[in-house]
């Protein structure tokens, strides 16, 4: 990883599970899908290894129009999904959203 990025962004942004590198993405997704109003976006600033892993869960979970755009290094670095239509209006507020389980405690360590 490069340095400035270990430098200035928090431990707990950078490292997941080697078991699952898509942690924080589905857990922000499955809210998401929940709390969009039928026309709601999600952006994603993604690790470029697994653009096409998170892609693929954005899109099992519920959100279509999926893009990818590069970053002026010419890495797949973000993705926008448009929430699909009127079978997801089971919404919650934010208030109400709580994690299934704790976070495992490797997700906070490097």
């Amino acid at each position: 990883m490069d340095r400035n990025v270990l430098e200035y962004e928090p431990d707990t942004a950078l490292f997941v599970p080697d078991d699952d590198p898509l942690l924080f993405y589905r857990a922000i997704s499955e809210y998401a899908i929940k709390a969009l109003t039928d026309t709601g976006s999600l952006f994603f600033e993604i690790n470029p290894i697994y653009h096409k892993e998170t892609k693929d869960m954005m899109g099992r979970i519920g959100f279509g129009n999926i893009e990818e755009r590069k970053d002026m290094f010419d890495k797949l670095r973000f993705i926008k999904a448009k929430k699909r239509g009127r079978r997801y209006q089971n919404r919650m507020h934010f208030s109400d959203y709580r994690l299934s389980a704790p976070l495992p405690s490797t997700a906070l360590t490097r």
